[in-house]
């Protein structure tokens, strides 16, 4: 170290802060410098206040280290001597409840004496108390409630306990509503915003209904109708406001729109009343609908006076100055309502199905780019499913595989829905990417039970566009439309008829098994033949083969027969007859392609009975004259023999030979 370093250390020792006997400080930072005078003060402070109270000791005191008191004992007994001219210390308030009783015991809670108290001492009598806690609460709610109002409640909710019971007549029931309305009328809006009563109130409706007692009805809607707005955002009331809706005529329902117009999107966001206003909107007529939905697309309809706002297309119409600044505020308003996830409103959905249909191409792609995010919650209504769709058509490989997951797990209730069934159809023609298709939408709706699907309207449409696309003798035109507007978008590579044979290959084996595995299902449900034989004309393989076997089998001998001899109960079936007749005649097909036909099946299954008996029937003989045409050499050779044989038995007299009996015997 140098000599210049050492001298520099070294004074800066020297201006070390110090304390010297005078008490000034030698201080080499400020901020230290400031402490160390704060710390001064505080003890002068200290040395005042200890003089202070050394002229308040008594004379009698002395040989006491008054600075310093080390015993305690004697230093508390000193401070109590030098209180004794002060005024009395104020005791510090303790409430009643809190103050701690000392037990007689002598030593306290633990003592033996009071553990012996409370052994020998009686249980306390539980249900007297129960009692006692019942009658205070009761005291307590009469206290808060009109004295009347309280009264009424008590009376009515005895009644309705009566008029709940299944054992109630119908009399009685409504008997026991009159006497209700009777006790409520006048009354309703001061009771029902109670959890209690709010339950009498939606019973006395909905028996009102069931009962048709149209005056009781129409009495309590017209009572409940001014405050309809303030009930729908009340946690209890708000089934009062469903029940009503439910249960109005198309007038009442047009007085409480009357109620909502004006503040439908705040109802929107409010978590309670949205799911009445929803309610509200399927019910009522469109015009009514029209009322709610303008004020989603701003202030241009308030201009308008001459007719009634039914969408942009009128505003536009009227007021074509305005037509940009409107889609605008519609923009607007319906971001806002996404960004608040306020999307599952059929209001929201129609009003953004409407904007799509004005907006720019830039405006459209990107309010679909937020309601690709919200997928699920589109279901929930027609127009909702048609923007879904409109999704799917107009969105890349990516986007769409995200939206399809969003789906899963759900794809079996979209199935048998009357509107989101057609989301199915839309992905079944779009998707390039079958593989994906096959194994998050078909998986889940052909791999389990296909009961829900067969007996539902919509799942068997899904079933039979999968087995034959677009057949103009499945599909109505309007739905061949729809489906139409997807075709040819941009991001569909894959031709059409590719993307439906790849997923017809996939789903048809898993009906050809069920086919073979659950034939009742299928044959005793008529409007499950059509679907039967979409699949089995489609069909190839041994899997074909089992099912046309299973359908011979089922025909001739039906499991749950009660029949004496040979069962017609399949075979002469109008619905099944007609199955069974355009099985025969695809056979043509069948045998062309080499694949198992369904003559030969049934060939195998009959027997001399059988043939003695079917051809004594009209619907049987046009049966076998189709096997006849469209079979196998040897399935014809096989069938043939046995009528020459068996004929003359079974037609003994000529007037006995049915129709179809006739022209077997001219092509024989």
């Amino acid at each position: 170290m140098s000599v210049g370093s050492q001298s520099t250390t070294a004074n800066k020792k020297d201006l070390v802060k110090k304390r010297n006997n005078s008490g000034t400080f030698n201080v080499e930072n400020p901020k230290k410098m400031k402490k160390a005078a704060i710390n001064s003060v505080k003890e002068e402070k200290v040395m005042k206040r200890k003089k202070k109270d050394l002229s308040l000791i008594p004379e009698n005191v002395e040989g006491m280290e008054l600075n310093g008191v080390k015993d305690k004992k004697q230093k508390r007994r000193l401070d109590s001597e030098v209180s004794e001219g002060s005024p009395p210390k104020k005791k510090k308030f303790t409430p009643k409840g809190q103050l701690k009783s000392k037990p007689k015991g002598g030593l306290g809670s633990h003592s033996k004496n009071s553990k012996q108290a409370n052994s020998t001492s009686e249980k306390p009598d539980w249900s007297k108390f129960k009692e006692e806690k019942k009658a205070l609460r009761e005291k307590r709610r009469a206290a808060q409630k009109d004295a009347d109002s309280y009264d009424v409640s008590i009376e009515a909710k005895k009644i309705l306990e009566g008029i709940r019971s299944r054992k109630c007549p119908a009399a009685e029931q409504i008997k026991q509503l009159e006497k209700l309305h009777t006790l409520l009328k006048g009354k309703l809006l001061s009771v029902v915003y109670a959890h209690d009563m709010s339950r009498v109130v939606e019973t006395m409706l909905r028996l009102a209904h069931s009962h048709k007692k149209v005056e009781i009805l129409k009495s309590m809607i017209q009572e409940l109708i001014p405050e309809v707005l303030l009930m729908s955002k009340r946690k209890y009331a708000i089934y009062v406001v469903r029940a009503m809706i439910a249960h109005s005529l198309p007038s009442e329902r047009t007085a409480i729109v009357k109620q909502f117009a004006g503040h439908v999107t705040k109802i929107l966001g409010h978590k309670i009343a949205n799911v009445a206003l929803a309610d509200l909107h399927s019910k009522i007529k469109t015009e009514d609908q029209y009322t709610l939905q303008k004020e989603l697309y701003g202030n241009a309809y308030k201009l308008i006076t001459s007719e009634p706002v039914s969408g942009l297309e009128v505003i536009f119409k009227i007021l074509p100055n305005m037509k940009e600044s409107t889609l605008t505020n519609t923009k607007e308003i319906l971001m806002s309502l996404f960004e608040k996830n306020i999307v599952e409103s059929p209001i929201v959905h129609a009003v953004l199905l409407d904007y799509l249909g004005f907006a720019k191409p830039e405006d459209q792609a990107e309010m679909l780019e937020q309601a690709k995010n919200h997928i699920k919650a589109l279901t929930q209504s027609k127009d909702g499913v048609h923007i879904a769709m409109m999704c799917i058509w107009l969105s890349g490989p990516k986007a769409r595989k995200k939206m399809v997951k969003d789906l899963k797990e759900g794809f079996v209730s979209l199935a048998c829905g009357e509107h989101t069934h057609m989301l199915l159809l839309a992905i079944f023609d779009s998707l390039d990417d079958t593989v994906l298709v096959q194994k998050a939408v078909l998986t889940e709706l052909l791999a389990g039970d296909l009961a829900p699907l067969l007996n539902n309207t919509y799942g068997r449409k899904v079933l039979m566009y999968l087995c034959s696309r677009r057949d103009p003798k499945l599909f109505t035109p309007p739905v061949v439309a729809t489906l139409s507007q997807g075709d040819n978008n941009q991001f569909s590579k894959k031709d059409a008829n590719v993307r439906a044979e790849e997923l017809q290959k996939f789903a048809v084996p898993f009906l050809l098994e069920h086919i073979a595995q659950n034939t009742s299902i299928w044959m005793d449900n008529n409007s499950n033949l059509l679907v039967l034989l979409a699949a089995v004309k489609v069909g190839t393989g041994d899997k074909l083969q089992s099912a046309l076997k299973a359908i011979a089998k089922y025909t001739t001998n039906p499991p749950k027969s009660t029949h004496i001899g040979i069962d017609l109960s399949i075979a002469d079936n109008s619905g099944c007859h007609m199955i069974l007749k355009k099985l025969a005649q695809h056979d043509k097909v069948f045998s062309e392609k080499g694949l198992a036909t369904f003559g030969q099946a049934l060939a195998t299954q009959l027997t001399d009975n059988h043939y003695l008996a079917w051809l004594k029937n009209n619907h049987c003989c046009h049966l076998l004259l189709e096997i006849l045409k469209n079979g196998t050499k040897e399935t014809i050779e096989t069938v043939r023999s046995k009528i020459e044989e068996l004929s003359a038995a079974a037609w003994k007299r000529k007037e006995e030979i049915p129709a179809g009996g006739l022209k077997i015997q001219e092509v024989l």
